[in-house]
């Protein structure tokens, strides 16, 4: 990341949540609007390759604006990803909310689905992450964020699975390495339909992770 950018967190103005508010200030609107130019910038030109200067053109405001918002481009970089992050739990959830009434088995699909969808729905996003990835496995910072964003997917699959045990539509002896289990199936999903071509489409990863987490849950553990 660049070194020559402060490093200091306190100076971001805005919230991840805050982006996804329905009635926004104009200055989370512009905000939102950078971070929108950023991920496509980051994902086609990298870290390196991102400047004030482009995300100032790109959102026709004034690069001091975008300085003053962000006064560092590896803030800027972590926050992106929370937001990436975030659109993707949100595809998940949405896309839950649509059986609300529906078994923790039936939500499960549900909550694959929505993690396709997001793949379907934001090609630079995707691009973005691996970019966060590689960044995540060189520099302790971007390691230290991805780990929370990670878990806190974790816990979401934790939670159904806790849920039907307590409903017993199953019996499951370890919900935590289950859940670890099955986040870990639908990433290596993910990042194949991601990163190959031919036989592996977005529709048949989709579906033959649902296939694997249906004989996960078969499993006696």
């Amino acid at each position: 990341m660049n070194k020559s950018t402060s490093r200091s967190k306190k100076n971001i103005s805005i919230q991840v949540s805050d982006l996804f508010q329905l009635s926004a200030t104009k200055a989370q609107d512009q905000q939102f609007n950078i971070i929108e130019a950023a991920i496509k910038s980051f994902a086609k030109n990298g870290i390196e390759g991102t400047t004030y200067t482009q995300l100032a053109k790109d959102c026709n405001v004034s690069r001091p604006l975008v300085h003053h918002y962000f006064p560092s481009l590896d803030d800027l970089f972590l926050l992106t990803a929370k937001y990436v992050r975030m659109t993707l739990l949100k595809c998940a959830t949405d896309e839950m909310g649509k059986a609300v009434n529906s078994s923790p088995k039936e939500q499960l699909l549900l909550y694959i689905q929505g993690c396709f969808n997001w793949i379907r729905l934001y090609q630079d996003q995707c691009s973005f992450w691996f970019l966060y990835y590689y960044q995540a496995s060189r520099l302790p910072m971007a390691r230290k964020e991805n780990t929370v964003l990670v878990a806190e997917g974790h816990l979401r699959i934790k939670q159904l699975l806790d849920l039907g045990n307590n409903n017993k539509f199953w019996s499951i002896k370890n919900t935590y390495e289950k859940a670890k289990l099955i986040q870990i199936t639908i990433t290596g999903g993910m990042i194949s339909t991601m990163s190959e071509d031919g036989y592996l489409s977005t529709d048949v990863a989709e579906k033959i992770v649902k296939n694997a987490i249906e004989n996960i849950m078969l499993s006696k553990t």
